[in-house]
């Protein structure tokens, strides 16, 4: 055991391998060529033979075997993708690990074969024939887990229940992913770091998938201890309350404050640690590593707070410049450029390295597809950027094309429907590609009538049913911008003199929205007792819904000609004010007018007329 052939010692072959891996890690920010690339996995070759050369060639102890394959491992899974290699290496260390004579004293080895067999690998190979398999595998193994006495194999049961959850969402098992998770916590010691990490687990995953969080997983969320689960998973929990606040539409001001409070004590953690990762830990021998670049590392997570604190502004980008998102998109997106420019490669493999890189990029492909909304809310056109790519993903692409087709009045009812009905369309997209057809179809039963009426009729009900059902499944119902869009829309099509041809509806139908709108309207009112309302329909942003529920509650629910007056007035003063609602202000500036005239107001009838006037010239002289 002391030398390897008559040079090289055991050590010294084994040290040449980390000097390999390590020599290649150095430089991977640095490879601009081909060439600098063939180096590079020449190197990690190098290092995999050393390995594979004391594996063969020596008589090692099962623990320097098992120190030695899992290193190498490493190197096949994430750097050469050789899987079926690195699955034959795992499975025969598994088998002389469970066949030696001190087994028991062995367990994590074991188990760490297991974690890369039903974890690590899957993940990688990343294909639902090996999820399947994995899952079948991971539930086996929990069982036999759960059938021992001793108390370190029912918490490697719970890290494999995780597992299984993990390889559940892989396969989109919704059901079994959201028992398995509360499965898990009702097992798990209260107050505990392990607990609160699957909770944060949780809750991300149903952010993730828009579903309603359950109250329990809130406060949960809301008992998450600093000194329990270290700055780095208490930064995660910061950043999903944030979310949950913005998925809301509540007021994040309170948060920011938090965060800076946070990072007054606890930046120097998140900036020390940074590439380290953070340490769970079930026992003394049980310690999972989890690492959130974005999250856990404090210039990632200054940045993504900004970018959220620009997207949650956007809803009123009315006004070129009285609105912050035009100031903090750019600086989010220079920020990420230095941040790609400078990342550290230090043990950093290529690999991990294209990782980071990709989700700076997808932050970058955010800024551009918000830059086109806001173009969209300040001027009703799709601006042209340098970007190739609209969005980080297709779906926001394909959605800005609907859109455009729209803008050039043609409709684009199919655009809509093929982006709803595709499986990879978020929750947000599919919602505006519904809202956004039934807007066309309702448009169109306004303008006609015979058969063809009823057949957009039939079609306007069905992207309505699934508008309604996306809202009842998604936590976008406790968004109150979200519940006022649809309830606005829904009168607009049913009512004159909104529409020429109103939608038919049941009696339920007309008094639930009515009565949606009465409550929208008493929580934003311009005028009288404004905001005196259920909080809960109180818009704290989204300036155009708020002149729209003053506009439809002004003429639907109001009978005093002083107060229509007045709300009137109100609605047309802020139109005026905002740079991107020439055509809503016209709308309102007629009704205005209207009430103007009923109440003899000579004066504000001559204003009025005289402002619409220049209003017509501004908009018809726009190309």
């Amino acid at each position: 055991m002391d030398h390897f052939g008559e040079k090289l010692s055991i050590s010294q072959v084994y040290n040449l391998a980390h000097e390999f891996r390590d020599h290649a890690y150095s430089y991977a920010n640095k490879i601009g060529s081909e060439e600098e690339l063939k180096q590079y996995y020449s190197l990690i070759n190098m290092a995999i033979r050393m390995f594979q050369l004391l594996k063969r060639e020596c008589t090692l102890s099962v623990m320097e075997d098992s120190k030695i394959t899992f290193e190498m491992v490493e190197l096949l899974i994430q750097e050469t993708y050789n899987f079926d290699l690195a699955e034959l290496y795992i499975s025969s260390l598994k088998e002389r690990l469970q066949t030696h004579q001190n087994s028991i004293d062995l367990v994590e080895e074991v188990m760490h074969c297991e974690f890369l067999l039903l974890h690590d690998l899957p993940l990688m190979r990343d294909s639902k024939f090996h999820y399947k398999i994995a899952l079948r595998n991971c539930n086996e193994l929990v069982q036999y887990l759960a059938s021992l006495q001793d108390e370190i194999y029912r918490n490697w049961a719970s890290v494999f229940k995780y597992v299984g959850v993990t390889l559940c969402i892989k396969l989109k098992q919704c059901r079994r992913v959201k028992t398995g998770f509360r499965g898990l916590l009702s097992q798990c010691p209260e107050k505990s770091q392990w607990k609160w990490f699957l909770n944060l687990c949780y809750v991300n995953y149903l952010l993730n998938e828009r579903f309603p969080i359950p109250e329990e997983a809130l406060q949960d969320l809301k008992s998450t201890e600093l000194d329990t689960v270290g700055p780095e998973l208490y930064a995660w929990k910061l950043a999903l309350e944030m979310v949950i606040q913005l998925y809301k539409d509540k007021n994040i001001t309170e948060h920011l404050n938090e965060f800076k409070r946070f990072f007054d004590t606890n930046k120097q953690s998140l900036v020390s640690d940074e590439g380290k990762g953070c340490l769970i830990r079930l026992m003394p021998r049980i310690t999972l590593r989890v690492d959130l670049p974005m999250i856990f590392h404090y210039k990632e997570l200054k940045n993504i707070l900004l970018l959220l604190q620009s997207v949650s502004y956007i809803v009123n980008c009315y006004d070129e410049k009285g609105n912050f998102s035009r100031k903090f998109l750019p600086k989010v997106y220079s920020t990420t450029q230095k941040l790609i420019k400078n990342i550290a490669a230090n043990g950093v493999s290529m690999n991990e390295l294209d990782s980071r890189i990709q989700t700076y990029k997808s932050i970058l492909d955010f800024c551009e597809f918000y830059k086109v909304w806001e173009e969209i809310l300040l001027r009703g056109t799709i601006a042209t950027t340098e970007s190739s790519k609209l969005g980080p993903s297709p779906a926001y692409v394909k959605l800005l094309r609907a859109m455009e087709v729209q803008f050039q009045g043609e409709g684009a009812v199919e655009e809509y429907t093929r982006l709803a009905q595709s499986s990879g369309t978020s929750s947000e997209v599919k919602m505006i590609s519904l809202l956004n057809c039934y807007t066309v179809q309702a448009a169109r039963v306004s303008r006609c009538s015979g058969d063809e009426r009823n057949e957009l009729v039939e079609q306007c009900n069905k992207v309505w049913q699934q508008v309604e059902k996306l809202l009842q499944e998604t936590d976008l119902q406790f968004n109150p911008i979200w519940e006022c869009t649809v309830t606005i829309l829904w009168l607009f099509s049913h009512f004159e003199p909104f529409t020429w041809n109103p939608l038919p509806c049941s009696d339920k139908e007309r008094a639930d929205y009515m009565s949606k709108l009465r409550q929208f309207y008493s929580s934003n009112k311009f005028a009288g007792e404004g905001g005196a309302g259920d909080g809960r329909f109180k818009l704290k942003k989204a300036l155009l819904l708020q002149v729209l529920v003053n506009y439809l509650g002004g003429r639907m629910l109001e009978h005093d000609l002083g107060e229509i007056h007045a709300i009137s007035g109100k609605c047309f003063d802020i139109c005026r004010q905002q740079g991107g609602m020439g055509k809503i202000q016209y709308v309102v500036g007629i009704w205005h007018l209207m009430n103007c005239t009923v109440g003899m107001r000579g004066k504000d009838v001559a204003l009025t007329k005289a402002k619409l006037e220049a209003l017509v010239k501004q908009i018809t002289s726009v190309k």
